[in-house]
């Protein structure tokens, strides 16, 4: 939804309903089944420095390698940054961890069940595409952000005792809020506030989103107490634990000693499994009832400012939220906060807390909604002053207007994803893993097992671009180079509403008469994509004037990924013949059926032709009427005979091509003939791949994308999951990208090294014995008795 719609169905909400003779037509207020994301307006200063922003990400897989001195991050698929609607005013701000599979396989974080909840909980303020979301890290994370169950020593009256508490060791506190993580996330937060002055409420999820959100409010001068009081640093000590799998995404921190042993293991005299409830219990039984013995064994740093093992004391057990000073007054309000310009927040923008959605669903629905509500009394006095957030139009504010909230789960629009994006990657549950062993290999579609075919796989991981790529650009990475970051499609624009009105989707995926696809498959549908799948991929290209026209018919599915039609090795092969023709990216390229059709059979492919044949003539119609291409090209017998239909079999500017085995069929063949037949297409013609071109592909879509063949690969034929199931493979020659800091990131990391080694911590990859020897630290000096 544009601004000026927003505007106007304000104005309607605002003035006109109880008017005479005007209407406003509620239904139509939301945004529409063909809305959605453009990304950031490039022809904008506030998007220009959106962009920039996200340009100027540090790489952090390599921040973390130095600091922590292992990889903590995912890195084959890079940096989620959010999920915006970019054109709508943002009221609510909800933050995260950090993104799920899924979110990675969409390239929109909050994606899957945290999504859902999150959506549904902004609908709760009536607030539905005026939501954003976002992580504490953009990078996928390996484990948690710290610990719970870590063990500490604690000094009461003089004689030691053991508690048990949430805790972030020193090396990923730093990481997390003390390096160009930190810089870069708090920069974009602060033009988050800035660029919207309707943002009213942020909502925090977990404790990752809890501890930025104050290191944010520090950095730019105001203060949160952690819950370590300062006074009990004196009689605090944290030995060092090593965090073991816990089984999930969990981890469990064990005790290790002067050679780096687990103490666990060596006191109880077994094998331990941390995966187990029962060895988790076990180990802090054992400390609990044993704790001389583990005295003399454990390794007490003494490091940090308070020399009891701590960078910083919110570590352990994190911020204090509701003591919050802003200009000295105790507040939840960040208005009055100044940035980095010096310029103050204006707007009234609350911050709040919640328990992680995966905590709230554990618990019954009234219990959860309970929890919810408490949080929201804190709301009481500032409503009092005016605070208040508008819903968006059509919707309504049950918070204000004094209903409680039930916990659940809601969909998430087609407005936060760019166009032709499946619907499988706009899901509100979990439906993404990673293939086992294989950490550069998403599948999504289904949590169940599925089979792939194995050389497949492998190919997509050994693709290698067709043009030598930037050295600087981090290949893994939304393009980030000067020449090429305003450069992406924001989408077909009128044309949205054109192709999604034109398919009659339901009766396309109607199945076939006595079939279901529980009991045949995919063989239940004339399409050989599941309904939960939807259409993809229309088109791709310059819908403005494009030099060529092209229908192509489906080949492959790299469209599931990116998007975009015909961005798989067939489509570049379109693209190094218009290449080399001289056309470069002007050009449009319509698939004959935004489906996936591998295996169709001659009649399935008549079905599907005859139910959307107005598709096409909707689509040509309105191009035709407002372009005049000099060559339209059939890329395959389907696009053939409908270009014949619609425009006729003698039209000069037509040119065929044929399809066979390999992806490159036709090309070299087809561009003799247009340079013989044209003669404003010359050049050349090598029948050779070429990279999609930026310009073809939507915001934040992956370096690799649209480069060296396909990436999708579809589940084996006979799979329960075929057609719905699907596997994006990074490619090798990103994933193992030998990538260097920039010098910024370099310098800021090495200030985060030297405090950490002035400290007295162990630095990242260090073991205890290298840590012993360099600060030459012996026996621990702590005893039962301080």
């Amino acid at each position: 939804m544009s601004f000026l719609r927003y505007l106007l169905v304000t104005l309607c909400v605002s003035f006109f309903v109880s008017v005479e003779g005007v209407s406003c037509d509620y239904t139509n207020l939301a945004p529409p089944e063909w809305a959605h994301d453009q990304g950031p307006n490039p022809e904008t200063p506030e998007g220009r420095t959106l962009i920039d922003l996200m340009a100027d990400y540090p790489y952090m897989p390599g921040v973390s390698e130095v600091i922590m001195g292992y990889q903590k991050f995912r890195p084959a698929f890079a940096q989620v940054f959010y999920r915006l609607t970019n054109e709508d005013p943002l009221k609510i701000l909800i933050q995260g961890q950090d993104a799920t599979h899924i979110a990675e396989a969409a390239g929109r974080t909050a994606t899957a069940g945290f999504g859902g909840r999150a959506q549904h909980m902004a609908g709760y303020f009536g607030v539905d595409w005026g939501a954003g979301f976002w992580n504490t890290y953009q990078n996928t994370i390996r484990g948690q952000y710290g610990s719970f169950d870590h063990p500490y020593i604690y000094f009461n009256q003089g004689k030691a005792e053991v508690r048990f508490g949430s805790y972030v060791d020193p090396h990923l506190w730093a990481l997390t809020h003390e390096g160009p993580q930190a810089r870069w996330r708090n920069d974009f937060q602060e033009e988050l506030i800035k660029q919207h002055p309707e943002l009213r409420l942020m909502i925090l999820f977990g404790s990752a989103a809890r501890d930025s959100a104050a290191s944010f409010v520090e950095s730019r001068g105001g203060s949160v107490e952690p819950r370590t009081s300062e006074k009990s640093m004196k009689d605090t000590q944290v030995p060092l634990t090593e965090l073991k799998y816990a089984g999930g995404n969990n981890q469990f921190p064990v005790l290790i000693g002067k050679q780096g042993q687990d103490l666990y293991a060596e006191f109880l005299d077994r094998k331990m499994d941390y995966s187990k409830s029962g060895d988790r219990e076990d180990a802090i039984a054992s400390i609990e009832n044993n704790l001389e013995w583990f005295m003399k064994r454990m390794v007490f740093t003494k490091a940090g400012p308070y020399k009891n093992g701590l960078l910083h004391r919110a570590q352990l057990g994190g911020y204090d939220l509701g003591k919050m000073m802003i200009n000295g007054e105790p507040t939840i309000n960040l208005r009055g906060l100044s940035l980095s310009d010096g310029s103050p927040i204006e707007q009234d923008l609350l911050v709040t807390q919640y328990p992680h959605p995966s905590s709230l669903s554990r618990m019954t629905r009234e219990d959860a909604s309970e929890v919810v509500r408490k949080r929201l009394e804190v709301f009481a006095p500032y409503i009092e002053k005016g605070w208040e957030i508008t819903p968006d139009p059509g919707h309504t504010n049950n918070f204000a207007q004094g209903e409680p909230y039930q916990y659940g789960r809601e969909d998430i629009g087609p407005e936060y994803y760019p166009y032709g994006t499946p619907l499988t990657r706009q899901v509100p549950v979990s439906t993404a893993s990673r293939m086992r062993g294989a950490p550069d290999v998403i599948i999504w579609g289904t949590r169940d097992r599925v089979e792939f075919d194995p050389e497949e796989i492998e190919a997509a991981r050994n693709s290698v671009a067709s043009e030598t790529l930037d050295p600087n650009q981090v290949w893994a990475a939304p393009t980030t180079g000067v020449e090429h970051r305003y450069q992406f499609d924001r989408g077909p624009g009128e044309y949205a509403k054109v192709m999604t009105e034109a398919l009659d989707v339901e009766t396309i995926f109607e199945p076939k008469p006595g079939k279901s696809y529980k009991k045949d498959g995919i063989h239940a549908f004339n399409v050989k994509n599941h309904p939960e799948v939807g259409p993809f991929g229309h088109y791709r290209g310059n819908f403005n004037q494009p030099r060529v026209l092209i229908l192509a018919d489906p080949h492959q599915q790299n469209g599931l990924i990116t998007s975009v039609g015909m961005t798989g090795a067939r489509g570049q092969y379109l693209q190094g013949l218009m290449n080399d023709i001289g056309v470069s990216d002007n050009y449009l390229a319509i698939k004959t059926v935004p489906f996936r059709m591998e295996g169709a059979s001659q009649e399935e492919w008549s079905t599907v032709l005859e139910q959307t044949q107005g598709y096409r003539d909707a689509i040509f119609e309105k191009f035709l009427a407002e372009n005049q291409p000099e060559m339209i090209i059939a890329d395959g017998p389907k696009a053939k005979a409908e270009l014949e239909r619609i425009l006729g079999k003698d039209d000069p500017r037509i040119i065929n091509i044929q399809r066979g085995k390999t992806s490159g069929y036709g090309i070299r063949g087809a561009g003799k003939r247009i340079v013989e037949k044209f003669d404003s297409f010359q050049g050349k013609v090598k029948g050779e791949m070429a990279d999609i071109p930026r310009s073809h592909l939507p915001n934040l879509a992956r370096h690799w994308e649209g480069r060296g063949g396909d990436q999708v690969v579809s589940a084996k034929p006979g799979d329960p999951n075929e057609g719905l199931a699907f596997a994006v493979v990074a490619p090798k020659q990103a994933t193992e990208q030998k990538v260097t800091l920039s010098p910024r990131t370099q310098k800021e990391v090495d200030t985060v090294q030297n405090k950490l080694q002035a400290g007295g911590f162990m630095l990242g990859g260090e073991s205890v014995e290298q840590y012993r020897a360099r600060t030459q630290k012996e026996e621990s000096d702590l005893s039962l008795e301080n």
